[in-house]
């Protein structure tokens, strides 16, 4: 079905290729955040159940999350051994 949407050429280079799964995680990140920011905020100031800093520290923690993932996605993936996995 995804094929008959996009075309066969584009989800053939999406699934073989390095970023595939880089693009579902934006994907899936910032759709959930934008739901969030633009329902989810509103709400927290019209709100005397939830504190305003929540607001705030859901900005820290969206850009802690962007930029672990921004490392992630530079960091070369190494090589797993039996050395380097701990026991």
């Amino acid at each position: 079905q995804m094929r008959n949407v996009f075309g066969a050429e584009i989800i053939n280079a999406l699934v073989n290729g390095i970023h595939f799964l880089q693009i579902v995680y934006l994907f899936v990140v910032l759709g959930s955040w934008s739901v969030m920011f633009a329902h989810g905020y509103p709400m927290m100031d019209t709100s005397s159940q939830v504190s305003s800093y929540h607001k705030y520290s859901g900005y820290v923690v969206f850009m802690l999350c962007m930029t672990s993932w921004r490392r992630a996605c530079k960091a070369p993936p190494g090589y797993i051994t039996e050395n380097s996995i701990m026991k």
